[in-house]
């Protein structure tokens, strides 16, 4: 977050924050501020630290939780504390700040965008209402890059919806090892320093061309990777490189 903390999300363990001094805290329990806990089974799928200090937490089962130590406790966003608008599915995969502020939150039944400002939330895009959605990213040209399960990738710039689709392999392979590449689930993407976008796929982690829409995995140089099929995320490492 903006103070150097480390925010860690778990499958039925809450929250940790390891503190920038050494010290850590666990959230077992996270108290709402309604006052009624979340329950602690529900699983974190994912963490993002806003630029305003707040802390937005993706749930699998809660909706979207937000976070600011000058609340205390935790703001809950679903289907029951909107003011206006509506939210089809509670299960959040994904979130992202958008352009203008407002939070697009991916969710197991389509993207969904939330303004923040009057507690409102809106299906910004019916092309996507229906998606599986499991990667967000908005690029250094406010492109908004949306990865889905096994549908491919959506690229959103100035209002217009672009679908990357590939060919799906005959057989998918769910052990995870040397399997057949699936190019369809899009676990993440980045956008490297000199501009160049990677892609984290089922099958490993490549480059990949907006233009054209191809990608090049790292295993079709590098053979030794191909029993690393299931890569979630993808850092930038403080040496300018990829990792």
């Amino acid at each position: 977050d903006r103070e150097d903390n480390l925010w860690v999300g778990t499958a039925r363990s809450g929250v940790r924050i390891f503190y920038h001094d050494g010290t850590s805290y666990r959230f077992s329990r996270l108290d709402r501020i309604d006052g009624k806990p979340v329950q602690p089974h529900s699983d974190i799928s994912r963490i993002y630290a806003d630029p305003q200090g707040g802390v937005w937490i993706a749930t699998q089962q809660e909706g979207l939780l937000y976070w600011h130590k000058d609340i205390i406790r935790i703001r809950t966003v679903n289907a029951a504390t909107l003011s206006g608008g509506t939210m089809p599915d509670e299960s959040v995969k994904c979130l992202a700040e958008a352009p203008g502020g407002c939070v697009l939150v991916g969710t197991v039944h389509g993207l969904l965008r939330y303004n923040p400002s009057d507690n409102t939330m809106e299906i910004p895009y019916p092309a996507l209402k229906d998606e599986l959605i499991i990667s967000l990213f908005v690029d250094s040209r406010n492109r908004v890059w949306v990865g889905t399960f096994y549908n491919g990738l959506y690229c959103i710039a100035d209002e217009m919806v672009r679908h990357y689709q590939y060919p799906q392999p005959s057989n998918v392979d769910v052990s995870y090892q040397h399997g057949t590449p699936n190019l369809n689930c899009v676990r993440d993407l980045i956008e490297g320093r000199d501009g160049q976008m990677w892609i984290s796929v089922y099958g490993g982690v490549g480059r990949f061309d907006p233009e054209t829409g191809a990608i090049r995995l790292l295993r079709e140089d590098h053979p030794e990777l191909a029993r690393y099929m299931l890569m979630r995320d993808i850092f930038l490492k403080e040496d300018r490189s990829e990792e």
